[in-house]
């Protein structure tokens, strides 16, 4: 979802009551796929997350929050009554981050001598992507558009260590092993050069509840730092 919902850091100061949380939230969730409803009311969930209603906070912050106490809480449970219900994570973690978390690097690579610089050799985690909406009217085309490279040359070229100077490089996000769950926070608000001010792009742009993101990951690079090729390779398996 956008960046731009409630619930962030003012709203959920006092996210402390996991307990409550967990069964409010397993609630919201069956009703939603059960209930045979479009629309379910959160507000036992709300309540026991103690937010504040009348405040409009960042909704990727409050997910982020969210997210930080669900796995604490399971963490914490030690065979209670959710604990039965993380799967084996011992190649990923804990139960939230191999649902939630992939890896990925931004990565710049001189087109004279085929090296990569230092900084791309090493994957990161990904907890979610964030996406362009304008101009893309699908989700797969805001992927195309994150995963696109772009061309350093004239003024503009990278300084590669091996050869000691300036070539021209190709920079770009790739996506090493994707997430079970893929969370995607669309960009929103954009920068308006002729009101020099931010505006939120209100434009409508589709998403299918399933999505293959076989045609966006790209295969580890043979110069990655060996643990985090390790790392993928686990994850990909």
């Amino acid at each position: 979802e956008g960046s731009d919902g409630a619930g962030g850091s003012g709203g959920t100061r006092a996210i402390t009551a996991a307990g409550s949380v967990l069964p409010r939230l397993r609630s919201l969730f069956a009703r939603l796929q059960l209930g045979g409803l479009r629309f379910v009311d959160p507000m036992e969930l709300v309540r026991a997350l103690q937010l504040d209603r009348d405040v409009q906070q960042d909704g990727h912050e409050f997910m982020k929050l969210l997210l930080g106490l669900l796995e604490r809480h399971l963490a914490a449970a030690n065979g209670g009554p959710y604990a039965s219900a993380a799967p084996d994570t011992n190649t990923r973690g804990s139960f939230i981050a191999g649902l939630f978390s992939g890896l990925h690097a931004y990565r710049t690579q001189c087109l004279t001598c085929g090296r990569a610089s230092e900084a791309s050799r090493a994957a990161v985690e990904l907890a979610e992507l964030e996406l362009n909406v304008q101009g893309f009217k699908t989700l797969e085309e805001s992927l195309d558009d994150w995963c696109a490279k772009e061309t350093l040359d004239g003024d503009n070229r990278f300084h590669c260590d091996h050869c000691g100077s300036k070539q021209p490089a190709t920079r770009g996000a790739e996506l090493y092993a994707a997430p079970p769950a893929l969370c995607v926070q669309l960009k929103r608000f954009v920068f308006d050069l002729q009101t020099l001010s931010r505006k939120k792009v209100t434009s409508l742009i589709t998403a299918p509840l399933e999505l293959d993101l076989a045609r966006w990951i790209t295969p580890v690079p043979a110069d990655m730092v060996p643990a985090d090729a390790e790392r993928a390779r686990r994850v990909c398996a």
